[in-house]
């Protein structure tokens, strides 16, 4: 989850702006390196062995697309962060790539502004999946199967 918990506003379904890199985290060498998680989406056909090596050879697509690279921590720090509301300490873990450096005011803004449009999407998505079921009947057929039937004629 956390993975995708910054979600950039002004182009949603970028590769670079829907989920995070994490560099030199541990967790990456237990994860086949989960945490290059851009570079994942950018390309998802890459070995998990070059995805370091894909990262700083395109690291100019990755300032172009305003992507946002940790430093040292893994998805469970950033979700804690993010929850406790300490996005200041994660602003200090962001790498930035921008040649005009954001201060950290700025940093916090950019997460703070990512988490409220992951939130809002979600909210979309349950009001589409709500109103979907109110129009359709839905059948479970097994705890992964749903099916949704087209609504029925009501008969007084």
């Amino acid at each position: 989850f956390s993975q995708h918990i910054f979600v950039d506003p002004r182009d949603p379904k970028s590769n670079y702006g829907l989920a995070t890199n994490h560099l030199n985290a541990p967790f990456n060498m237990l994860t086949f390196n989960d945490g290059y998680h851009i570079t994942h989406h950018v390309n998802s056909r890459i070995h998990w062995t070059e995805m370091p090596l894909h990262f700083i050879e395109h690291i100019d697509k990755y300032e172009e697309g305003d992507a946002i690279v940790l430093h040292g921590v893994n998805f469970e720090e950033v979700s804690f962060a993010v929850w406790g509301g300490n996005l200041p300490g994660l602003a200090d873990k962001i790498v930035q790539l921008r040649e005009v450096k954001r201060t950290k005011a700025e940093l916090v803004e950019m997460q703070r502004v990512g988490v409220d449009a992951r939130a809002l999407r979600i909210v979309h998505l349950q009001r589409e999946r709500s109103s979907v079921a109110q129009h359709a009947h839905v059948h479970i057929l097994s705890p992964r199967t749903v099916k949704l039937s087209p609504p029925r004629a009501h008969v007084l």
